[in-house]
């Protein structure tokens, strides 16, 4: 690390973090620990933070109080595999319609942290955590990047695409904290043309960051940009995540940079699901936080299916058996690394295309939803399609609270999205369709080329 690197993650870190009563470092080095036990001690480790939570649940909230009496589950404390597996599996329909059913009365609303699932495969959905959990969420984040060589305190850029995670840093306390302690910059990841690329590679000179995270797919067409500029840039780590990083962009990633990026795989409602090693041959599941199986699905073959979450930590929102609306592979083989972590291999179900404007510019489809379908209760489901510039399809499902003031209302994001405006079809829809391979689209660009 360098002299600064190491005084921000040594120093100005922990004081800023005692100051603001941040317990996101508190926990990295008992996970640290945890992730090189072997797989039989970190099974019995998560079936008893299961029964912790389900403990939990049981006791604090209307809905599983509901659903356990329903099952004849009178004793979660002592739950075993089998009774674990018989409880149905929590959807983002029933997190809608329960509403604070499922939230623990130990808590008032007000002291929990909300957040919202970010729309890539479904309407975003509230969701809410304590804090403790949110900072071991965080413990978590630190740990996995660590595997890429990065430290808190070394300095971060972002090529991407959620506004909300943008901080603008305003205030002369913002901008010195971001100085100290932070050090990141955000690059919005849409729109993209050769013009605003060059001030971000420009920018990224200047300010040489220790780590790149990026969307797969406006990393893709900024590294198609400085190959074809004949640019060179060097970086220590690149990260990427919010949606599959193929194959083909892994190539050009790794050509243009001269690293091979590692891929994770995350939710705002979960934190860190898991991360590559350096053998980049799956990921290796955050064990220590999450409980993750897949459970057989009707529209895929082979040992793909949904994934499935039970979040170890969260008391103030149990989520047992939770699917994320994502589909994978899971194997417990063991990894080159030498990691027991059990590894999420196939990553599959939120596939995005990029959409153009009358001007050229580039726009990755993923940004639609995270930036402008948050917490819609007009729609549970949806998918992006343009047939030709300027000329767009909208297929929904709907809600009963669904009405004309919805057309209207996609319409003029889709302009704001577009940077212009545009003709618009909104077809309602029972279900979004999967590609022939099982995998759901949810932006998707069938111009003619």
């Amino acid at each position: 690390m360098k002299p600064i690197d190491l005084l921000a993650n040594k120093v100005f870190i922990p004081a800023y973090a005692s100051y603001k009563h941040d317990s996101s470092y508190e926990y990295i080095s008992e996970i640290e620990a945890f992730n090189v036990q072997p797989l039989d001690v970190i099974k019995a480790y998560q079936l008893q933070r299961i029964r912790e939570i389900a403990k939990h649940a049981y006791d604090t909230t209307i809905y599983y109080r509901r659903l356990f009496d329903e099952m004849g589950l009178k004793h979660p404390q002592s739950l075993t595999w089998a009774e674990y597996e018989k409880i149905p599996v929590l959807t983002k329909d029933i997190i809608r319609s329960e509403g604070q059913n499922i939230l623990s009365n130990a808590w008032k609303l007000e002291e929990l942290r909300k957040t919202a699932t970010g729309g890539t495969t479904s309407s975003p959905t509230p969701f809410y955590s304590d804090w403790d959990s949110m900072y071991r969420k965080r413990s978590a984040t630190f740990v996995f990047d660590g595997w890429l060589g990065y430290k808190p305190g070394m300095k971060a850029a972002y090529l991407w695409q959620a506004r909300q995670d943008m901080t603008e840093f305003k205030t002369l306390k913002e901008k010195l904290a971001n100085l100290l302690i932070n050090r990141c910059i955000f690059l919005p990841g849409s729109p993209l043309d050769d013009t605003v690329m060059e001030g971000y590679f420009r920018k990224l000179n200047n300010f040489k960051p220790s780590l790149l995270q990026a969307y797969p797919t406006p990393l893709e067409l900024f590294a198609d940009f400085i190959k074809r500029k004949t640019y060179h840039f060097k970086i220590p780590a690149i990260s990427c995540t919010a949606e599959p990083l193929l194959e083909h962009q892994r190539s050009l990633i790794s050509e243009v940079f001269g690293i091979m990026p590692f891929n994770w795989y995350g939710a705002r409602e979960a934190g860190r699901i898991a991360t590559e090693c350096h053998q980049h041959d799956g990921m290796h599941v955050n064990c220590h936080s999450l409980y993750l199986e897949i459970a057989p699905s009707s529209f895929v073959c082979d040992d793909l299916g949904a994934i499935l979450l039970t979040d170890l930590w969260n008391k103030g929102m149990p989520l047992i058996r939770y699917d994320i609306g994502d589909i994978g592979r899971l194997t417990e083989s063991l990894c080159q690394c030498g990691c027991k972590l059990p590894r999420l291999m196939d990553m599959a179900g939120r596939i995005n295309d990029t959409f153009q404007n009358s001007k050229g510019q580039k726009i990755p489809g993923v940004w639609f939803p995270n930036q402008f379908i948050k917490d819609s209760r007009e729609i549970s489901a949806m998918q992006i399609i343009q047939h030709d510039i300027g000329k767009f399809e909208i297929l929904v499902v709907v809600t009963n609270e669904y009405g004309a003031d919805t057309k209207v209302w996609l319409q003029q994001k889709l302009d704001e999205f577009m940077l212009e405006p545009t003709k618009l079809k909104v077809t309602i829809v029972d279900e979004i369709p999967c590609e022939k391979n099982g995998k759901l689209r949810f932006c998707k660009n069938i111009m003619t080329p």
